[in-house]
């Protein structure tokens, strides 16, 4: 075997350099051939204080709440008052499309604050003398 490298090792080095150099060669043809992608991030655009959001369940004040241009999730869901049975990991999120119609909204006249009750169609304050 010793004698069949020392007769060939001149071919087979140059037969090792030349796949070496296709090898070469090919890997920097296909790196060439990738292009370099350029990811810009805008601004978040701001909203119109125009809309309201309707918060309810596991919170201590639910109801319709107006959301302003700089308002985040977590300030409109902390100003509905996150109780200790709040499980913030299942929230859901509902966003009709225009013209939608939404299901009307409940309210427990019980425990509803002055404002959401005078809110109601037929509802007004009470007049003094009358309670």
């Amino acid at each position: 075997m010793s004698s069949f490298l020392q007769k060939y090792w001149l071919i087979i080095a140059a037969v090792l350099l030349t796949s070496l150099i296709a090898g070469i060669v090919l890997l920097a043809v296909r790196v060439s051939k990738l292009q370099s992608v350029e990811i810009t991030l805008r601004d978040s655009a701001t909203y119109p204080a125009t809309s309201d959001i309707y918060i309810s369940g596991a919170v201590s004040r639910p109801g319709i709440y107006p959301v302003k241009g700089d308002d985040t999730l977590t300030t409109i869901i902390s100003s509905a008052g996150v109780s200790d049975k709040t499980d913030l990991s299942k929230l859901r999120i509902y966003i009709p499309a225009r013209g939608e119609s939404s299901p009307p909204q409940k309210v427990n006249l019980n425990t509803a604050e002055a404002w959401l009750l005078q809110a109601l169609p037929g509802m007004a304050k009470a007049k003094p003398g009358l309670l």
